[in-house]
């Protein structure tokens, strides 16, 4: 396969470059990441997301190589197997990745990966098979409140909501306005100083895209996947009588892809040698308390990897390791016992406590509002 005709020129910088100009880059080519390359050699990537979480004093003067910025990404040929780009983009949540082509680093985005995905794999499946309910703010909450919730909830983007009607998107790359220089900027920044977070609704126009896709909850998902494609938008609302239902996005429509061509929906290695009754024992477990972290978050991928150790005489400790990754970011945890089948157990208990804590939090924190609007 060759995936260099859904490829795009990317954006590249230098790991000296500061970080004020690689922001206004990005932003000025609605760019949500951009590629650090020294000379010849590919350093990795920089994306508006990890920017928003760094508390940076003087963007103007301070340098990638010196923020730890920059993630090392794997970099692909043109000929790369669609399996591993999938992995790629499901497992290590990747939003763009480098493909190497005639000395040159172009950059595959989960909207171009949406061109080469085969028509089967959509067959007969409508929106309301892969839409979830998203991040949401009011129309009154201020800049500093989306911001702590793109800061802290591992998501990319939120819907501002009035009366339950989406109003607009705001997503990691817009809220990077906030710390481009402090050049006197009119409607946002005046006089040469910041904008006071707190002071500003995110309805500002500046902050809040009224420029998006939607669909019904029937929409058959091929004509959602070609209409953003062709109209260059990632996120789609689906909604009813102008109600929110929830939002789909390409990372929904990949991991479709996925479970279709390589499975990795869910990963489990560490058990060839076991017992098949034990095997077939321990599945059930996973699968029971996969179903029940699933009702509480939205799962892209997990993988989970049993060692086994020989202590003292003929008995084994069996260590489980298992990894998550969701719309509410990464979770890990780990459970050794001398019983396999307890050691799973506990350690996907484990993991649905991480993700139920988070959750809370996050509701705790960026939930009120709606609270507030239900007593109008």
């Amino acid at each position: 396969m060759n995936i260099e005709k859904s490829c795009e020129e990317s954006l590249i910088f230098s790991s000296n470059e500061k970080l004020s100009k690689v922001v206004s880059a990005l932003h000025a080519e609605g760019a949500h990441e951009g590629f650090i390359v020294d000379g010849r050699e590919f350093k990795g990537v920089v994306s508006a997301s990890d920017i928003l979480k760094k508390t940076v004093s003087n963007p103007e003067k301070a340098k990638l190589s010196g923020l730890s910025l920059i993630r090392k990404v794997k970099v692909f040929s043109t000929d790369v197997e669609l399996k591993d780009v999938l992995n790629a983009f499901i497992v290590s949540d990747y939003r763009s990745v480098p493909v190497s082509s005639g000395g040159k680093f172009l950059n595959l985005t989960k909207l171009g990966l949406l061109k080469i995905i085969p028509k089967n794999v959509l067959h007969g499946k409508r929106a309301e098979d892969v839409m979830f309910f998203p991040e949401c703010v009011s129309v009154d909450d201020s800049i500093s409140v989306v911001k702590s919730i793109l800061k802290s909830s591992h998501v990319y983007r939120v819907a501002v909501l009035k009366d339950n009607k989406v109003q607009g998107i705001v997503d990691d790359l817009t809220i990077l306005k906030t710390i481009i220089s402090k050049e006197k900027k009119p409607g946002w920044e005046r006089g040469g100083e910041k904008i006071k977070e707190d002071a500003i609704p995110i309805s500002n126009g500046l902050f809040m895209s009224e420029d998006f896709l939607t669909a019904s909850a029937g929409t058959e998902l091929k004509y959602i996947v070609s209409q953003m494609v062709e109209k260059q938008k990632n996120t789609v609302v689906i909604e009813e009588g102008g109600n929110l239902l929830g939002i789909i996005t390409p990372r929904e429509i990949i991991k479709l892809l996925g479970s279709e061509i390589s499975g990795v929906y869910l990963t489990v290695s560490g058990l060839q040698d076991e017992d098949a009754f034990i095997q077939t024992v321990v599945d059930s477990e996973i699968r029971n308390e996969v179903k029940k972290i699933g009702k509480i978050i939205h799962i892209h991928h997990m993988t989970i990897h049993v060692k086994k150790f020989r202590t003292t005489g003929k008995r084994m400790n069996f260590v489980v390791r298992g990894k998550l990754t969701s719309n509410k970011g990464m979770f890990v945890a780990q459970h050794d016992s001398w019983n396999l089948t307890k050691s799973v157990r506990e350690m996907l208990k484990n993991m649905r406590k991480e993700v139920t804590k988070r959750v809370d939090k996050e509701r705790e924190f960026g939930r009120e509002w709606a609270h507030e609007e239900r007593g109008k």
